[in-house]
């Protein structure tokens, strides 16, 4: 592991394998975790760049003031550089996607493609939900969080099944090692206040929206099937890579091996594309 000297302090990354360069940006809560099961299968092909942003995960936590989508992509930016990457492609899933469309606008020459999740901001609903969340804490802990999320993320037939129980209970461990509660209003504003809708006409990229077909968050859910159709009117370059069978976004924890399967899928697609 490693840390990059960021505006507000040190930011965590790691580098596993050799190859083309992933980054892997998770969601405000999980960050890399989110990504932990599909990482060494990454690895066998490609060099894995996890890391978090300022204020969560194991970057540094004391950052006073308010945060921003362009904080974290800055800070991505100052993670890239210090490990010298050049090029890469960003794989986003949740928040992390809006980041990694972000940073493809601001430094398209550095990224080779993207897959992202469908949001592009946050809807009404998703800003009333994170005005929410610091409360949820307050009166019912990480615990009451934890099962709040998987209700929202998971699919209907593994919501209330034992695996869906054990995946509240991991949820429910890293969100209290990712956050501070006195922090958590902070990061959840920065998503809420979120729109990279206005910086889309400069992703040059390839695009894809890579998730799980499932659940009220899966690509055929009622939330993110008007997000996709509003992607695709935004990137109209942009295609639709979804893994069937799991949640919108947990279908990496529950189906890790079809997940990367998928992605690479997407990767050599490009390279056909291209005529490599």
């Amino acid at each position: 592991m490693a840390f990059a000297d960021g505006a507000t302090g040190p930011l965590w990354y790691q580098l596993e394998g050799e190859g083309e360069v992933v980054v892997l940006t998770g969601g405000w809560g999980l960050t890399d975790k989110q990504f932990e099961s599909v990482t060494p299968l990454l690895a066998e092909r490609y060099c894995v760049l996890n890391w978090s942003w300022r204020g969560i995960g194991r970057s540094h936590r004391d950052v006073p003031g308010p945060q921003s989508l362009e904080d974290w992509a800055d800070d991505l930016a100052t993670v890239l550089d210090h490990a010298g990457v050049e090029r890469a492609y960003l794989w986003g899933t949740s928040s992390g996607g809006m980041v990694s469309l972000l940073y493809a606008a601001h430094r398209p020459e550095q990224v080779a493609g993207v897959a992202t999740w469908v949001q592009l901001y946050a809807n009404e609903e998703f800003q009333r939900a994170f005005a929410l969340f610091p409360e949820v804490i307050a009166v019912f802990g990480w615990d009451g969080l934890a099962i709040l999320l998987s209700w929202l993320g998971l699919g209907s037939d593994v919501l209330l099944s034992e695996r869906g129980v054990e995946f509240a209970r991991w949820e429910r461990v890293v969100l209290a090692e990712n956050l501070e509660a006195e922090a958590l209003a902070a990061v959840c504003a920065a998503v809420a206040q979120a729109d990279v809708r206005p910086v889309l006409g400069s992703v040059r990229a390839p695009v894809t929206a890579l998730a799980g077909t499932d659940g009220s968050l899966g690509l055929e859910g009622d939330y993110c099937a008007p997000a996709l159709a509003e992607l695709l009117r935004h990137l109209p370059h942009a295609t639709v890579s979804p893994v069937a069978g799991a949640s919108g976004t947990y279908f990496l924890a529950e189906r890790p091996a079809e997940s990367v399967a998928v992605f690479t899928a997407w990767v050599d697609s490009l390279r056909g594309s291209l005529g490599a």
